[in-house]
């Protein structure tokens, strides 16, 4: 059984029962022999639930089931050989830092498994790349103040799923992105609804940092 590129949680069906996610699962061969149930099912429930939420705030998700299964049972050693065939890896390589940056992409979809920050930020850069190198960022939490003259670069991105998520991360820094809150007051009249709302949410945030 093929995973199809699909979103994962038609791909695991309506229920969500942890019974019927394991099924689906076991018939696409995907996990490996003595994958832990429990933690098979943690990781694929957080999984669905940050897709509803990608869902909820962009309309959208960013990761395919075929490319998303793969991602979430590699690192944990969850994946079977079978499964191994969808986690094809691309690399790129820093000239200046000659890094390799793995990515997925299936579908045209991407999947990152970056294996330092520089090579995270210079995927900024390209278009492709650029919602699957906010995430990364946005996972990394603190770290990601290195990219922020970046970040307020991606401001005035036409994208709103850049734009929005590079606001979540500026939210995220809290004090550390205080030097933003010229930028940001600039964007409080922003004509898209769900830009103006997370950029309130990052003053916010921001400003409470910043006066504690």
């Amino acid at each position: 059984m093929a995973i199809p590129p699909s979103r994962l949680s038609e791909f695991i069906g309506s229920s969500r029962l942890p019974e019927e996610i394991l099924r689906k699962l076991r018939e696409a061969a995907l996990l490996s022999e003595g994958a832990p149930d429990a933690k098979v099912l943690k990781l694929v429930q957080e999984a669905i639930a940050e897709e509803d939420e990608e869902l909820e705030q962009v309309g959208e998700v960013y990761a395919t089931a075929s490319s998303r299964i793969p991602g979430l049972l590699f690192d944990p050693g969850y994946l079977s050989p079978k499964g191994l065939e969808w986690r094809v890896p691309y690399c790129i390589t820093d000239s200046k830092e000659r890094s390799r940056v793995f990515e997925r992409r299936p579908s045209g979809r991407l999947w990152i498994r970056a294996e330092d920050l520089v090579s995270v930020i210079a995927m900024l850069d390209e278009d492709e790349m650029r919602l699957s190198a906010l995430r990364e960022l946005r996972r990394r939490g603190a770290e990601a103040t290195v990219a922020i003259p970046r970040l307020v670069e991606l401001l005035r991105d036409r994208d709103q799923g850049v734009v929005t998520i590079t606001l979540d991360i500026l939210k995220n820094l809290g004090r550390a992105a205080r030097n933003t809150l010229h930028v940001l007051a600039g964007l409080t009249n922003d004509e898209d609804l769900l830009i103006r709302l997370n950029v309130q949410a990052a003053i916010k945030a921001i400003s409470r940092e910043d006066t504690s």
